[in-house]
């Protein structure tokens, strides 16, 4: 898409780079794409997800954002965004939330990357996943927002219709981040998450 903004996050000498996509009223993209340099050229193909739910709220007091149509929602305690230099930040905050349905072929090409992840032992590894979110956060003159470090966190709902049998994982189902630098989903180890 014309209107969208696209940067590549790697060098014109490396075979791949990470490039990100935005566009007002969508969750960011990122996507990993093949290059050679001096090589032919080649497409990327990219689906952007719309923003399903967002909210203004006093970040002093906190609140959530709720998305009518999976009943995912996010949950702000009380100061627990900063900017990502860790300043605080005072007055309204808008959070916004993108959820992907599994199920839906449509929803999940609009996940980030190539389902490649980081193992916990440094391998690579895919990723079956039973949903995901994007949820970001911006002060009143768009910038970016962070979870504050020291916070007791942001809290993430997640409704989904995906079905996994546990026994068959042999593991408890994860949560997992994506990094647009690397362009590879890594595992989040602090996380508590209940299926």
């Amino acid at each position: 898409d014309d209107a969208s903004r696209a940067e590549s996050l790697g060098s014109a000498s490396s075979c791949s780079t990470v490039v990100s996509f935005s566009y007002d009223g969508f969750a960011p993209m990122s996507a990993h794409a093949q290059c050679s340099p001096g090589g032919p050229e080649a497409s990327l193909s990219v689906t952007l997800r719309p923003i399903s739910a967002s909210t203004v709220l006093d970040i002093s007091k906190g609140g959530s954002v709720v998305d009518k149509a999976t009943g995912s929602s996010v949950i702000v305690p009380p100061n627990a965004l900063s900017y990502p230099d860790g300043s605080p930040v005072e007055g309204p905050v808008t959070v916004s939330l993108s959820v992907i349905d599994v199920t839906d072929p449509a929803a999940l090409a609009s996940m980030p990357g190539d389902f490649s992840a980081v193992g916990e032992d440094g391998s690579t590894v895919y990723l079956q996943s039973l949903g995901a979110a994007w949820v970001g956060a911006t002060d009143e003159s768009g910038r970016a927002l962070a979870v504050r470090e020291g916070s007791e966190g942001v809290g993430l709902d997640l409704r989904s219709t995906a079905t996994a049998d546990m026994g068959k994982l042999g593991t408890d189902a994860e949560m997992w981040t994506f990094d647009e630098a690397s362009g590879k989903w890594e595992l989040v180890k602090s996380s508590t998450l209940k299926v």
